[in-house]
């Protein structure tokens, strides 16, 4: 029986509200807020190769960044939850 083998019993509801509280709003490695960090350096690194993207507003695009990430844990939820009730 390996590590992992037992898996936790919660709700869909419960999962989601921890997920998003502790990935998405609030993670905190080793005591810093995360939050911004891979965001930021998304915005850097294309800067970086694209000097007018610049001019694009920072918070905007954080806002946005978050919203994607957001919607991408909804869709990969969505598809798993799909591809298990279609067997």
């Amino acid at each position: 029986m390996g590590l992992f083998d037992n898996k936790p019993k919660t709700s869909i509801k419960d999962f989601f509200q921890n997920f998003y509280d502790t990935m998405v709003f609030n993670p905190v490695i080793a005591g810093q807020d995360i939050k911004w960090s891979y965001i930021d350096a998304a915005y850097d690194s294309i800067v970086k190769r694209d000097k007018l993207f610049d001019s694009v507003d920072k918070d905007i695009f954080r806002k946005e960044m978050m919203a994607v990430r957001m919607e991408m844990v909804g869709l990969a939820f969505a598809h798993k939850i799909k591809s298990k009730s279609t067997y």
